[in-house]
């Protein structure tokens, strides 16, 4: 995933009144985030106001999804067609997913 990517997402987070965040992802936000910055393409800073340990653990997909900048961005993150089509991150591709069925 790209820098910008992460910064979408986090911008988008930050701007919204955290709206579109689980709970505990805009605690971690309104308490610990003091600035989100692309040092270039593929490294983003996170400067925290104090030390807190768990931070990484909030990258997971149920508090703060990281979304691909060129499919979310300008976009309706809620309702937008590529909810409906998973996309991932890393080596692996879906083959074939029924919704509320099947994926491979």
């Amino acid at each position: 995933m790209e820098s910008l990517s992460v910064l979408l997402t986090w911008c988008s987070a930050l701007t919204n009144s955290c709206a579109e965040t689980h709970p505990r992802g805009r605690l971690v936000i309104n308490k610990y985030i003091e600035s989100v910055k692309a040092l270039n393409e593929r490294t983003v800073e996170f400067k925290l106001k104090e030390p807190f340990s768990p931070f990484m653990s909030m990258f997971v997909v149920d508090n703060m999804p990281m979304v691909p900048k060129h499919i979310y961005e300008g976009t309706d993150f809620r309702n937008n067609p590529a909810n409906q089509t998973p996309i991932g991150t890393g080596p692996f591709k879906f083959k074939e997913w029924k919704k509320a069925r099947t994926s491979s």
